[in-house]
């Protein structure tokens, strides 16, 4: 899993510039302001510092992962056996 360590390293700074920059190419109000606000150097860091506290925030995480205890065996059936072993009212696909 990649850290970010330094939220202000020249990398994500350039990183911000070049999608402020592709952000001012589409048409649009919204992306205009986020664009130019992602060029100015201070926006830039609260921008870097948010995302860092965003990654660093396992609360925040919707999609964390959850492990489930469970057992499984393999069960090998013929397909003669499985329609046999099936409720006759259900359907098989």
């Amino acid at each position: 899993m990649i850290e970010m360590q330094d939220v202000q390293s020249p990398l994500a700074h350039r990183l911000l510039v070049t999608i402020g920059g592709g952000l001012l190419v589409l048409p649009g109000f919204l992306t205009d302001a986020v664009g130019l606000a992602l060029l100015v150097p201070p926006l830039r860091r609260i921008a870097l510092r948010l995302v860092a506290w965003r990654l660093g925030n396992p609360e925040s995480n919707v999609s964390a992962a959850t492990t489930i205890d469970g057992e499984w065996r393999e069960v090998h059936t013929s397909a003669s056996k499985m329609s046999d072993s099936l409720p006759p009212d259900s359907t098989r696909h």
